[in-house]
């Protein structure tokens, strides 16, 4: 029993050797010469921040440095500025609508920064908009396609039809590219309302 006892206790340590050899010293020669070069993300990243900014405060730019890290999310802090439409207050469709009917409004970013824009409808069935989202840098403007599908006038209820655009500033340093999360955090949105107006 107790031969068997000592070739119990024997037996384990073998394989758990050969493991660790096999499994975690093949993995050891690159994690060791990993965390020097930052293959541990999380802690290297930031370090790699405040390694850096010292050094290029002694230069001089390290200012400029410190406070854009500190600003990343501070353009959606602040309140979007204004946008002009073309129509500015409503979209009239003229009878008669036996066929689709497209109009179009002109939008223009009059505020001092990028903006990330997104119009909504009431009716999805029969107002359409294209493009229904995007960016515009200071001062650009976009061209919006809105149709009016073909409805039996006068059937249908039209008195609460109106397109909504929705505009938010872009996260600085963000792409040109829109991107739904911008008006689902804890940006500032505004919102103009245009109401559609049918001309029987």
């Amino acid at each position: 029993m107790g031969h068997h006892d000592h070739h119990y206790n024997n037996g384990p340590p073998p394989p758990m050797y050969n493991q660790q050899p096999g499994g975690y010293g093949q993995g050891y020669p690159p994690q060791q010469g990993y965390p020097p070069q930052g293959g541990y993300y999380p802690p290297q990243q930031p370090q790699v921040i405040y390694q850096e900014a010292p050094r290029q405060q002694s230069s001089g730019g390290g200012g400029i440095c410190a406070a854009l890290l500190a600003v990343v999310d501070m353009a959606q802090s602040v309140p979007p500025g204004d946008i002009a439409t073309q129509p500015g207050t409503k979209i009239v469709f003229n009878a008669p609508y036996d066929d689709k009917h497209t109009y179009h409004i002109k939008v223009t970013n009059s505020s001092a920064r990028r903006i990330g824009w997104a119009f909504k409808t009431t009716n999805m069935k029969r107002l359409g908009v294209d493009p229904a989202a995007g960016v515009l840098d200071p001062k650009e403007n976009a061209l919006i396609a809105v149709s009016c599908d073909a409805f039996a006038y006068g059937q249908e209820d039209t008195n609460n039809d109106r397109v909504t655009i929705e505009w938010t500033n872009t996260p600085d340093g963000a792409a040109k590219q829109f991107r739904r999360e911008w008006f689902q955090g804890d940006g500032m949105v505004r919102r103009k309302n245009l109401p559609i107006e049918y001309n029987p």
